[in-house]
């Protein structure tokens, strides 16, 4: 399983760990959209090889990193975490929202448009 923990705004490593957060994977939206896609893409590589898939966190401020491709488990729930301010903690995208989400939802899109109540 993946997770996905986004943060809109510079990357807090303390907070991270603070919040249990021990296999992090921070992908830092200044490193350049086509340098996060790759690092993304070979972090989920690399876990894949090793079958530890269960394990993986990755905490980033870069949006485009929420596509459907990776957002839901293979059970269809979402993987989607967001930075709550207010709770200081990480909560998953299901909960911010009124919305029912489903595999095949853009959860990229859904954030632009304001659907989730951060």
């Amino acid at each position: 399983m993946i997770k996905i923990c986004f943060h809109d705004g510079y990357l807090f490593y303390d907070v991270m760990k603070s919040q249990g957060l021990d296999v992090v994977y921070p992908i830092d939206a200044n490193m350049g959209y086509s340098e996060n896609i790759c690092k993304f893409k070979n972090i989920i590589n690399e876990h894949k090889a090793q079958k530890r898939m269960q394990d993986l966190v990755l905490v980033t401020n870069q949006i485009a990193l929420l596509n459907t491709e990776f957002s839901f488990d293979s059970n269809g729930k979402c993987q989607v975490y967001f930075w709550s301010k207010e709770q200081r903690k990480w909560i998953n995208a299901q909960d911010l929202t009124q919305k029912e989400l489903r595999k095949g939802h853009n959860i990229e899109m859904m954030y632009r448009n304001g659907v989730f109540d951060i």
